[in-house]
């Protein structure tokens, strides 16, 4: 998108406090995460947490669903 690195880093960082809000504010997320975490119990892996992004964290990501419209007085 032709951005600064530090702007990219910054609205990166940005993008991943909105998921924790989503997140954190969602009852269906976070019974979701919870019930994923137990996961850990019946599967053989090293133990590394559950993490849930409803939307994407990386810029580059997110910019993939870009929509552009071009409209005129009164129709699109």
């Amino acid at each position: 998108m032709g951005l600064p690195e530090e702007d990219i880093a910054a609205l990166e960082t940005a993008l991943s406090g909105i998921n924790q809000d989503i997140v954190g504010k969602s009852s269906v997320l976070k019974h979701l995460k919870d019930h994923l975490g137990d996961l850990q119990s019946v599967v053989a892996a090293d133990s590394g947490g559950i993490e849930i992004a409803p939307i994407a964290r990386k810029l580059r990501d997110l910019s993939k669903g870009v929509d552009v419209s071009f409209s005129t007085a009164g129709a699109q």
